[in-house]
């Protein structure tokens, strides 16, 4: 085996010089029997290549050789021109495997070529035969795991995966896992719920590579249902409860809230939990967010979300009163307000006089000010306070001269 690469080394070395190997030569017809002939040719084959090593005939008149091959008893052609006389090897690619090559060499000069010269018989090797089990695993998320029986044959250098969409035609390669002895290859670039096909092909360390296997099949883990009946709350003081119902599903592990402030803005992650609701506290009268969930199973897998999100908004802090002029009866200020709806209690400010105070837990939508003193002037405000403790804005402001 190393003296093949010895050969194989040595010719290729020879090729890539520029000048020395010219392919489809065309020689000279005049023979010239003055040459040498090349009566000593030796040969080492594999599967598509042969090696052919000859005596240097060491005659100053030899420009170089000429190489004849022919297969099955067809005409001999000639395959390569070496234009070196002190040359000595030259490999022969690209040769179909268990097949019979015949060779003979001519040397030539200026004045023309030498007489035909022994002829010799080699045969490429069987090609190397494809991994002989592999499988692919099914059901796995985001992934397919490919196993196969480590090769036998010492040559094995590392084997080619190919992978295709179930539905397609088109092959590509994806992966090159190197050692004879490594027997798994692990694909992370699929998707939840498709369908691949899959073929090993082995690659020997001189770079022959066998036929593919036969196509190997598997599917990813579908992605869980998603969550359902969403809800999320539009009366709660300062929070927004979001409630849904669940798919029954045994690799449950939590659920993923995602927020937005706007249906057509990104959603964020919120929070995660287990339980089938959650409270949003949100410190603020009357905003809104918009709600998405998820389920999410022990293997990492995320359900889609909704196509539509769910709107909740946080209990709006009631309407402010609307306070009407005031009046002086019986010596006191009397004050009439108006709200629309039932709010629950009100507070009255007032200003002037002197100070300030406020008089709170007002059930009814008036008030008799007492304290009041003659020649002071007065300002009043009143605000709701429902039955959560939310405050309204402050109403109008009036005033009187008592």
């Amino acid at each position: 085996m190393s003296k093949f690469y010895q050969i194989l080394s040595a010719a290729v070395l020879g090729i890539v010089m520029a000048g020395c190997v010219s392919t489809s030569p065309k020689p000279s017809s005049i023979i010239d029997a003055s040459l040498p002939v090349v009566n000593s040719i030796k040969t080492i084959s594999s599967t598509h290549s042969i090696g052919l090593e000859w005596q240097n005939p060491n005659d100053i008149n030899v420009d170089g050789y000429y190489i004849w091959r022919s297969e099955q008893n067809q005409p001999a052609q000639v395959v390569a021109q070496i234009k070196d006389r002190f040359s000595t090897h030259y490999v022969d690619l690209k040769l179909a495997p268990q097949t019979v090559y015949r060779y003979y060499m001519q040397t030539y000069s200026k004045t023309g070529v030498s007489n035909k010269g022994i002829t010799v018989s080699a045969t490429t090797a069987k090609a190397i035969e494809t991994v002989s089990f592999a499988k692919a695993i099914y059901g796995l998320p985001e992934r397919v795991k490919l196993i196969w029986r480590p090769h036998a044959d010492l040559r094995v250098g590392s084997y080619i995966i190919e992978r295709k969409k179930a539905d397609s035609s088109s092959w590509s390669q994806i992966a090159e896992v190197k050692g004879r002895l490594n027997a798994e290859y692990i694909d992370k670039g699929v998707k939840s719920g498709e369908r691949y096909d899959y073929r090993i092909a082995v690659k020997t360390l001189d770079g022959e590579v066998s036929k593919p296997s036969m196509t190997l099949s598997a599917q990813t883990k579908e992605l869980p249902d998603g969550t359902t009946n969403l809800k999320a709350t539009i009366d709660q003081p300062k929070k927004i409860v979001l409630t849904w119902d669940s798919p029954a599903n045994d690799s449950f592990d939590y659920y993923q809230i995602y927020i937005s402030r706007s249906e057509y803005l990104p959603f964020v992650p919120l929070a995660k939990t287990q339980s089938n609701s959650y409270e949003d506290l949100i410190n603020s009268n009357g905003a809104k967010r918009y709600y998405k969930v998820t389920f999410v199973d022990k293997d990492g897998l995320e359900s889609r979300a909704q196509d539509v999100p769910v709107m909740g908004q946080t209990l709006q802090a009631p309407p402010a009163p609307i306070l009407n002029e005031p009046i002086i009866s019986n010596n006191s200020v009397v004050l009439n307000w108006s709200t629309g709806v039932q709010t629950g209690k009100y507070s009255v400010k007032r200003s002037g006089g002197g100070g300030e105070k406020t008089i709170s837990d007002i059930t009814q939508t008036s008030y008799v000010d007492s304290d009041v003193q003659k020649g002071m002037k007065y300002y009043y405000r009143v605000y709701s306070v429902d039955g959560y403790g939310i405050s309204s804005s402050d109403s109008n402001e009036v005033s009187i001269v008592f």
